[in-house]
């Protein structure tokens, strides 16, 4: 999942998933993948990643094809791991 400062968001699911994220995801646009087949997401990407000086990442949930993508992309010192930020949330929310 991608999610820009200004509003715009990106997700990124397994192709076998298409039925589901498309009805249930609240987002701006889906880009599917399969297997590293053809640029899939990687045509997508880029343009939300651009510009930015940090990209916030959990790191541990991360697929690595992503992380290994991203990093071609950028330089991986602008990654900032949110993963405690995010564990309070889902913590605060299962409560």
């Amino acid at each position: 999942m991608v999610v820009e400062s200004i509003g715009n968001s990106l997700l990124i699911t397994p192709k076998m998933k298409a039925a589901m994220s498309e009805q249930a995801a609240q987002v701006d646009k889906i880009s599917f993948w399969n297997d590293g087949a053809g640029d899939e997401w990687r045509a997508d990407l880029p343009m939300y990643i651009r510009y930015r000086n940090t990209i916030d990442v959990e790191a541990l949930s991360m697929h690595q094809m992503i992380r290994i993508f991203l990093s071609s992309l950028v330089n991986s010192k602008t990654f900032k791991d949110i993963s405690p930020i995010l564990a309070l949330m889902r913590m605060i929310k299962s409560h």
